[in-house]
C-alpha cells in the first residue's frame, strides 16, 4: 500500500494497514509453523496486532481535529513496506516475522518523532517498543 503520509490522520491510517496485514500474516504463519514455540509466538503476535488496531482507532477518535491540522513532511509509506509473505520453514517464517516487526518498530518510532501531539506520541512510542520487544522475543526462540 502506497500512501502519502502528509498529516497525523495518514500516520494512523498507515499504522492500521500495517496492523491489519500483520494480524493476517501472523495468523497464516502460525498455521504454517512446525515448531510449537514459534507457532505460539506467531499466534500471540496476531492477537497483539488486533489489539494494536484498537489502540490506533482510539488515538484517531481522540485526536480527530488534529489529524487534518497537523501537517507532516518527508514521510513516505514506501520506506516502511514489510513483506507479508508466508513461506515454508520455521527459520524462514521467523525471519519474515522479525523483518515485519523491525519495519513496524521503525515506522512507529519515526511517526512518534513527527507528531506534536504528546499523548499520541507516547502511544506511538509504546507501539514502537512493543515491536522491538517482539523482534527480541522472536530472535531468542530456539527452533529445533
Amino acid at each position: 500500500m502506497e500512501l502519502e503520509i502528509n498529516n497525523f490522520g495518514a500516520i494512523l491510517q498507515y499504522g492500521l494497514y500495517l496492523e491489519q496485514e500483520s494480524a493476517r500474516f501472523y495468523a497464516q504463519a502460525a498455521q504454517a509453523a512446525q515448531n510449537a514455540g514459534l507457532r505460539h509466538t506467531l499466534a500471540e503476535l496476531a492477537e497483539e496486532a488486533q489489539r494494536r488496531q484498537k489502540t490506533l482507532e482510539r488515538i484517531r477518535r481522540e485526536n480527530v481535529t488534529e489529524m487534518i491540522l497537523t501537517p507532516i513532511h518527508d514521510f513516505h509509506s514506501r520506506d516502511y513496506q514489510p513483506a507479508f509473505q508466508v513461506a515454508s520453514g520455521d527459520e524462514t517464517l521467523r525471519n519474515a516475522a522479525v523483518a515485519v516487526e523491525a519495519v513496524k518498530a521503525r515506522y512507529y518510532s519515526d511517526a512518534r518523532e513527527r507528531t506534536e501531539l504528546a499523548e499520541a506520541g507516547r502511544a506511538l512510542g509504546r507501539l514502537a517498543r512493543g515491536s522491538q520487544e517482539a523482534v527480541e522475543a522472536l530472535t531468542s526462540l530456539t527452533l529445533g
